[in-house]
């Protein structure tokens, strides 16, 4: 399925820093909604826009000139002392309502014709409109429909990784003998089947989730058998699944991370409204995101002052399985109403949803679909080819054969 755009940190060569984040926040204000009809699209355009004099040599203001009085013989005009008070007071009428112009924004000047022409223009964007809301439509349905195709290949996929379904030479076109897969193979287990460490492999190979990854996290994830995506009806969001066989690190058959992007379908940055993560019930001692260390501590004072006892604290570690953890919004949309004495950890959780999401779409648009390509390695030629495309240029020089 096609995928929000990615991340500007989510190069495949891993780079890292302080990059701006690759999605917008929605905090509950509504958007402005298009005018519905012609008649509200006309009063929008006068909002902004004045009409130029008749003759097109410049704006209107519709205003009194504030000059009054007559002029002498000699063409000299002259003025009362009330009437230079009310011109200064005009002049002063006129300076306000230029400095609320200017914060309004800057008035455009148009001809009669071009405000008739930007009227039509303007009845054409809104049939635009509706066109691409009949696309985004149709495209929902057809995502779903070839989501439900791909079902069952991914669906076998998975029984050939874990070895539920065998499969033999010729499933596949291969002449055994010719191969030599008609030997058994020094120290190969004979009831074996599948693929061992399928999706550990494939996830080492794809940046920036290889990046997540720590020496303790792999042997918790060569018990994974499956992972998927799956996009809700409507495309107003996703959620990624992490299968797991069981296992001594926890108890978790299922572990899901689930993400609302109200405008999934729409080529701009992705406006993620909502994070779900998912509790880890780790195992007794087999913790992976936290290690536990004991402390003495020495009673100061009181009654059990000189006593020692022991008390243990948890320290966080690294791990990929942080991930499933969701970043706090809501702690990100008290530090936007805040000062700029909170801008610091703003700024620290953006780069955590920022790198959150780029994982997230690392996995639903590369690790899941081009699965067997990661564990291979294949991928990287992918990504060499697209790099030589880029950067070939053709010679001037070269002239056809004819």
């Amino acid at each position: 399925p096609p995928l929000p755009p990615p991340p500007p940190a989510a190069g495949q060569d891993g780079a890292s820093g302080a990059a701006p984040p690759a999605f917008q926040f929605n905090f509950g204000v509504p958007a402005p909604a298009p005018p519905s009809d012609g008649g509200a699209g006309l009063t929008s355009l006068l909002e902004g826009v004045k009409l130029s004099s008749e003759g097109g040599s410049g704006p209107s203001s519709g205003k009194p000139s504030g000059r009054r009085g007559g002029r002498g013989r000699g063409g000299r005009r002259y003025r009362s002392e009330a009437e230079e008070e009310e011109e200064e007071e005009d002049a002063a009428d006129s300076a306000e309502e230029d400095d609320e112009d200017d914060e309004d924004g800057e008035m455009v000047t148009l001809t009669k014709q071009e405000f008739i022409c930007l009227a039509k223009l303007k009845s054409l964007h809104e049939d635009r409109e509706k066109l691409m809301e009949e696309y985004e439509t149709e495209r929902c349905a057809l995502e779903k429909k070839y989501r439900d195709l791909l079902h069952p290949i991914y669906d076998q996929r998975a029984k050939v990784v874990s070895g539920e379904l065998k499969v033999t030479p010729e499933d596949v076109g291969i002449d055994a003998a010719s191969v030599g897969l008609d030997e058994p193979q020094e120290g190969e287990n004979e009831n074996s089947q599948g693929v061992e460490k399928f999706w550990l492999g494939a996830m080492a190979h794809v940046m920036p989730i290889a990046e997540l990854l720590e020496e303790d996290d792999t042997e918790a994830l060569a018990y994974l058998r499956d992972i998927q995506c799956h996009d809700n009806e409507d495309m107003s969001g996703f959620s990624i699944q992490f299968h797991f066989r069981e296992n001594p690190y926890f108890s978790n058959d299922v572990l899901t991370k689930r993400y609302e992007v109200s405008n999934l379908l729409k080529e701009e940055e992705p406006c993620l409204e909502k994070v779900f993560g998912t509790q880890i019930d780790w195992k007794p001692s087999r913790c992976l995101t936290f290690t536990e260390k004991k402390k003495k501590q020495r009673a100061k004072k009181g009654r059990n002052a000189g006593q020692v006892r022991v008390v243990t604290e948890r320290v966080p570690k690294e791990s990929f399985f942080h991930w499933f953890d969701a970043p706090n919004m809501d702690r990100l949309t008290e530090l936007r109403k805040g000062g700029e004495e909170e801008e610091e950890e703003a700024q620290e959780l953006l780069e955590q949803f920022n790198e959150d999401y780029t994982v997230a779409c690392a996995i639903r648009s590369t690790l899941i679909p081009e699965a067997v390509k990661c564990f291979t390695g294949d991928i990287f030629d992918d990504d060499e080819d697209d790099e030589d495309d880029e950067d070939f240029e053709p010679d001037e020089d070269d002239e056809d054969d004819e």
